[in-house]
């Protein structure tokens, strides 16, 4: 009986060890479509038009070519030729290359500097309501475009902090302590920019999104280099930069904010 037990019990460990196998293969194969999915430069991927005035559509592929129509905030573009990056050019701290892409049927070239994988707001809730506080737009944004795997909840005397890690390795962190509360968004495979347009095109009256571009100060890695930081001076203060793992966060906190976790 015992041998029959230890028999059967192997057997059990080797299933269990072969399903494991098959359920990591097939979550590598997920994240590696995903990730193939979000890289602008791939042929086939969606993006999104962040411009808040829209994205001309041009002929060739260069600022001064004849405009073959505006694309709106939020519509999506289809690429479909990958950008050179040798011609890439800089546009009031947005970098970018000139990529073939489609919209409704028209082919033409747009600056990708202005093209980002991150859904556009368009919600009620996922924009800034209260003066020009962000958290809660964020926090709902982050909720409606992303499906969560896990959350992990961490509590002291003092500090309550609350993960919610999302299918695309995106991540949410939400720091309750006091009379503080923070939030940092993790995003994965974007450019500052991109995050930068995120929170912009969550301010809906010209006034608060002039107030939003005076008040933000851009750090470059050296003179004439890459961006790596962005502070926007605000109430509720933001920054947003480049960590070194290559994801892009965004902080955002706020005292005598209201909020349960």
């Amino acid at each position: 009986m015992n041998s029959t037990k230890r028999v059967f019990t192997s057997t059990q460990s080797q299933n269990t060890t072969k399903l494991k196998a098959i359920i990591a293969t097939m979550l590598m194969l997920i994240f590696y479509i995903q990730s193939w999915a979000i890289d602008p430069q791939n042929i086939g991927s969606e993006l999104y038009v962040t411009a808040q005035s829209g994205l001309h559509m041009r002929t060739t592929p260069d600022a001064y070519a004849n405009s073959l129509k505006v694309i709106p905030l939020g519509d999506k573009v289809t690429v479909l030729s990958q950008a050179d990056s040798i011609a890439s050019q800089k546009i009031n701290w947005v970098t970018g290359n000139w990529v073939l892409v489609e919209h409704e049927g028209d082919k033409g070239y747009i600056f990708d500097g202005y093209l980002s994988t991150l859904a556009t707001p368009m919600y009620e809730w996922e924009m800034c309501q209260l003066d020009m506080d962000m958290i809660y737009p964020l926090e709902q944004w982050s909720e409606i475009n992303h499906m969560t795997v896990s959350t992990d909840t961490v509590s002291s005397t003092h500090i309550t902090k609350v993960t919610d890690t999302y299918m695309n390795g995106n991540k949410l962190v939400k720091i309750n302590a006091g009379d503080i509360y923070k939030i940092e968004l993790h995003l994965k495979d974007v450019r500052i920019m991109d995050a930068y347009h995120l929170l912009q095109n969550m301010l809906e009256d010209k006034t608060r999104v002039n107030l939003f571009k005076n008040e933000s100060i851009f750090i470059e890695e050296n003179f004439n280099s890459d961006l790596k930081r962005v502070k926007i001076k605000l109430d509720n203060p933001i920054d947003i930069r480049k960590l070194s793992n290559g994801d892009v966060k965004i902080s955002i906190y706020s005292q005598e904010y209201p909020c349960t976790l």
